[in-house]
C-alpha cells in the first residue's frame, strides 16, 4: 500500500514538469501561460515560441505518462501504476508550482492511451489471439 501511494506522488511530481513552462521562460524569457491561448501545452508552444520548442514539448508531455507507469511498476503493483499514471496526467493539468494552472493533459493521456494499446497488441497476438487482427 506504501509502495502504491509513492507510485502516485511520484507520478503527479513527474507529471508536473511542465516543459513548455521551462522552454518558453528560457527561450523567451516569459511565462506560457500569458501568450496565446494561455494554455501551458505544446499548441501554445508552437504558435508563440516555434516548432522546434514545440516537438520537444510534445515529445516530453507524451512520454511523461508512459515514464511514470514504466518507472513505478518496478516497485509498485500494476494498478497503482496505472494509477500513477493517471496522477501525471493531474500533476501536468494542476501542478503545483505554477498555482495549479498548466496543460490541458492531452498529450500525456493520449501516450499513456498508446502504451496501452501497443501493449494489448503485442500481448494478444502471444497468446495466440490473431483473429482480433483478422
Amino acid at each position: 500500500m506504501i509502495t502504491g501511494l509513492l507510485a502516485i506522488g511520484l507520478g503527479y511530481l513527474l507529471g508536473s514538469i511542465s516543459p513548455s513552462y521551462f522552454l518558453t521562460k528560457w527561450l523567451k524569457g516569459v511565462d506560457i501561460r500569458k501568450l496565446g491561448d494561455g494554455n501551458a501545452g505544446a499548441r501554445n508552444v508552437y504558435h508563440s515560441v516555434g516548432l522546434v520548442p514545440a516537438i520537444i514539448t510534445g515529445l516530453i508531455d507524451l512520454s511523461k505518462g508512459v515514464g511514470v507507469i514504466l518507472i513505478s511498476s518496478l516497485f509498485a503493483p500494476l494498478i497503482f501504476s496505472y494509477l500513477a499514471g493517471l496522477a501525471a496526467v493531474v500533476g501536468h493539468i494542476f501542478p503545483f508550482y505554477l498555482k495549479f494552472r498548466g496543460g490541458q493533459g492531452g498529450a500525456t493521456l493520449s501516450g499513456i492511451l498508446l502504451f496501452l494499446f501497443f501493449n494489448f497488441v503485442f500481448k494478444a497476438k502471444s497468446l495466440g489471439l490473431y483473429f482480433l487482427f483478422s
